[in-house]
């Protein structure tokens, strides 16, 4: 069972990250699933990442706070369940709105 379906981090030099992270991910079993200018993404099978280098934006998307995000908790069933249509699938057990205006303390809003 997994508990951790995806993970992204950001870079601000992918070239050198992935000079840290290629050995780091092939010794947990991972490889590269797909390279772009933006992104390296690591995983099991091809085109599927669980784990990514993304290249960091240089400036901020927003400056307001009203972005909120969704954190979502995922169970994936075991690809050798006893149903095959459950095999893999994934099961959202919990999701949560994070308010924007407490991304940097939860002292003001």
């Amino acid at each position: 069972m997994r508990f951790i379906h995806h993970l992204s981090l950001p870079s601000r030099d992918l070239k050198r990250s992935a000079a840290f992270y290629d050995p780091v991910m092939k010794a947990l079993g991972y490889k590269r699933v797909f390279t772009n200018e933006w992104v390296i993404g690591y995983g099991l099978v091809k085109n599927q990442d669980q784990f990514a280098l993304r290249l960091r934006q240089r400036e901020k998307i927003t400056t307001g706070t009203d972005n909120d995000m969704v954190v979502k908790l995922i169970d994936q069933y075991p690809d050798n369940d006893p149903d095959p249509k459950m095999r893999g699938y994934q099961l959202m057990t919990n999701a949560e709105i994070f308010r924007g205006r407490y991304l940097e303390s939860f002292e003001k809003a």
